[in-house]
């Protein structure tokens, strides 16, 4: 997903009061540790953008055979 894409979901989200109380993002992409750990810097960096100033949560999801 393109930076700017995350960026803009988030956002999104925050700008339609969509969020519930307990609001995280899930990284799931039936592995989603394939892609390289400086993704994820810049993936988090753009939803803490598209955030302002609301505080985010991050999950990795995964299939319980692929984390062991």
């Amino acid at each position: 997903m393109p930076f700017d894409i995350v960026e803009a979901a988030v956002r999104f989200v925050f700008d339609h009061s969509l969020a519930a109380p307990d609001f995280a993002i899930v990284w799931h992409s039936g592995e989603p540790l394939v892609l390289p750990v400086e993704w994820y810097r810049q993936a988090f960096a753009s939803a803490l953008r598209g955030g302002g100033r609301q505080e985010l949560t991050f999950r990795t999801r995964c299939r319980p055979t692929a984390c062991w």
